[in-house]
């Protein structure tokens, strides 16, 4: 799982450092995220976006018997999973930790629209093959219809150990998705080379202006051992490793090698990173806590933001949840020059209890949802938005919905997102556990792979809008606004029930008016009335009056 090797050499097994931050009651300030969540009757709210709340759906697909820590990719509608475990937690036994017996050697092929689900066993393929996408804690990432999935931990028939795999492997998954459906041979929908520049495992993988940016991560060979007995050896890589992969559809190659290397600020695995759009407007990635700080083996508090030439330590904002790799999504809103960032469960150092900060240097599994802002002027802000009903998140991942606006680095179009409701994208598998703190007494009967699967929707949270378009306010009935959304004129279409008043404003998401205009109705019967208007993209809020009644609608202004 992304949350594995919970320790280093320097762990203390019976306990660690104390860690004490002051005072460690939290004040929720400014909210721009919302989010509930409804599973059964539990049901937690708060805000997200300007004008969206998220919901989770639970989705259910027959014959998925879960994964963590695994790879994915997808092409017209169907998912491809491959890799990780079907365990929980690894037990703290040297001799029982990763079990060989608990790799995922399944590959899922999953349409989430029609819950169909199809599988391939990895034995098929190459020992090379096989041994690598049955191991833990890849990199992966999906450019056009190839996904490419390097590194990896787990045991090794070929060197009878366990090890960190040095292979970089394009899969073809047009061809891997139609051959697992028709029953027939995966084995072309493989290429392999192997590299010592990508024997990583724990870390991340990014895409940008073709080049890959591998970050974090180490070098794990042996038996895990809480202990530091002489099972295993390790080694960080302490870098983001740029390089682009040449591939002409027959043949791979890495080149165009370029580190940096930090061993205080990349001293980091088993985190979250995600593509952003800062508020210069460049482009880049930013890794948000991860493990193990030197020397108090406890969660990094901070960011680290990668540009395409550079990168640098964030402190602007401390990083209280979501310390481990979890579910994570990212959004932009190009208008507002904002960038949301929400994370779901896992494992984290700091939880929330009716308000209060608490926190738990044993670093427990949490419920925590939460998210990391960033404001058009650079200012961060971390928001816990939510709880999770179970204790789930860690070694998941969020599958998006690519139907939706996004830019070409996946990261959603938030200001392009129109209408009553958008599903986003899947929160799928990780670990799912009976308790926080499992560790100390773990026999692997404590958490498991979670066959839990999510639909994530944005809704329009605007408690004022008119759900019903043709709703009477008195004066008039049957009213629609049209076209919504607009780049310049609106329309009202309505029917006189009697003569009178009419006035419409329309004001921002503050509740400031930039436009005002009242009329006359003179006659009864249908009527049309037009507005031409002169207004940024965003959205905004309609307020139609008689002289009684007022009704509200959301309204989108979008570009030409």
């Amino acid at each position: 799982m992304r949350c594995f090797f919970r320790g280093d050499k320097s762990y203390k097994a019976l306990g660690r450092n104390s860690f004490s931050f002051g005072v460690l009651i939290y004040f929720m300030k400014k909210t721009v995220l919302a989010l509930f969540m409804l599973l059964g009757a539990s049901v937690s709210q708060a805000q997200v976006l300007s004008k969206y709340d998220v919901s989770l759906k639970p989705v259910t697909i027959n014959g998925f018997t879960g994964t963590q820590s695994f790879v994915f990719g997808q092409y017209n509608g169907d998912w491809v999973l491959i890799g990780g475990r079907t365990d929980g937690l690894h037990l703290r036994q040297p001799n029982s930790s990763f079990s060989q017996a608990d790799n995922n050697k399944l590959i899922y092929v999953i349409n989430p629209l029609t819950a169909q689900l199809w599988t391939a066993n990895l034995n098929t393929l190459s020992a090379a093959l096989d041994e690598q996408l049955q191991s833990t804690n890849m990199q992966f990432y999906q450019r056009g219809n190839t996904l490419y999935v390097l590194g990896g931990y787990g045991f090794s028939n070929t060197s009878n150990n366990h090890i960190t795999y040095d292979k970089l492997t394009a899969i073809d998954l047009p061809q891997l998705i139609t051959s697992i459906k028709n029953n027939q041979s995966i084995s072309n929908a493989f290429r392999q080379i192997a590299s010592p520049y990508i024997q990583v495992t724990g870390g991340q993988l990014g895409y940008q202006d073709s080049v890959f940016y591998l970050v974090g991560g180490q070098k794990f060979t042996g038996r895990y051992n809480p202990m530091n007995g002489p099972s295993f050896t390790q080694e960080y890589t302490n870098q983001i490793r740029r390089f682009k992969i040449q591939d002409n559809g027959t043949t791979l190659a890495i080149s165009d090698t370029n580190s940096m290397t930090d061993a205080a600020a990349l001293h980091r695995r088993d985190y979250n990173m995600l593509p952003q759009i800062f508020n210069n407007g460049t482009k880049g990635f930013t890794v948000f806590s991860g493990v193990f700080q030197v020397p108090s083996d406890l969660p990094y508090l901070n960011l680290v933001d990668i540009s395409p030439a550079n990168f640098s330590v964030n402190n602007s904002v401390t990083i209280r949840y979501n310390h481990y790799h979890c579910a994570k999504v990212a959004l932009y809103d190009s208008v507002n020059n904002v960038s949301e960032n929400i994370f779901f469960g896992g494992i984290s150092q700091f939880w929330d209890s009716a308000g209060t900060l608490i926190q738990d240097d044993n670093v427990p599994f949490v419920n925590t949802i939460a998210a990391v802002n960033r404001s058009a002027i650079g200012s961060m802000t971390e928001t816990k938005i939510g709880e999770l009903p179970l204790l789930l998140g860690a070694g998941t991942e969020f599958i998006p919905n690519r139907q939706v606006a996004h830019y070409e680095n996946e990261i959603i179009k938030s200001d392009k997102i129109v209408g009553d409701s958008v599903m986003i994208g899947h929160v799928v598998g990780g670990i799912e556990s009976t308790q926080p703190n499992i560790f100390f007494t773990n026999t692997g009967t404590q958490s498991d792979a979670t066959t839990r699967i999510f639909e994530v929707w944005l809704k329009s949270k605007n408690p004022n809008e008119i759900k019903d378009i043709k709703e009477e306010i008195g004066l008039i009935s049957q009213v629609q606004f049209y076209p919504n959304p607009t780049n310049a004129m609106l329309n009202l279409d309505y029917y006189a029930k009697s003569t009178g008043r009419l006035a419409i404003t329309i004001s921002n998401q503050l509740g400031e008016v930039l436009y005002k205009r009242n009329w006359k109705v003179d006659d009864i019967g249908w009527q049309k009335t037009s507005f031409d208007l002169d207004m940024v993209p965003g959205t905004y809020i309609i307020q139609l009056t008689d002289e009684n009644k007022s009704s509200y609608k959301q309204l989108f202004i979008v570009s030409e």
